[in-house]
């Protein structure tokens, strides 16, 4: 299940837990990202032991800001407060390989 991070705090804690985290970074009204918000739901209740959230760029730009975020949609796979990989774009291909990149 994805949830929708609320604060900078939030993502900072998130992404240094430790645990595996693939971040949907998006728009909400944007077409591309709406298109992709189902595919990213689905694809999360595949993979229990990651945690799948979302950051509206357009409420936290800080946070668009601290990862760097220049296109959109984009997801970023972390693991201990690094970039595992990243992707721009809405492929759910490009989501497994994501997931294979962790440890």
């Amino acid at each position: 299940m994805v949830r929708d991070i609320k604060s900078t705090a939030e993502f900072q804690h998130l992404i240094a837990s430790g645990r595996k985290v693939v971040v949907h970074f998006q728009k909400p009204l944007a077409e591309p990202c709406r298109r992709f918000v189902p595919k990213f739901d689905a694809f999360s209740q595949d993979h229990p032991e990651t945690d799948f959230v979302a950051v509206d760029i357009e409420l936290l730009p800080e946070v668009a800001r601290i990862a760097e975020i220049e296109a959109i949609p984009t997801v970023k796979a972390y693991q201990s407060n690094r970039v595992v990989h990243w992707h721009v774009g809405g492929g759910v291909d490009d989501l497994q390989y994501l997931v294979g990149r962790f440890d």
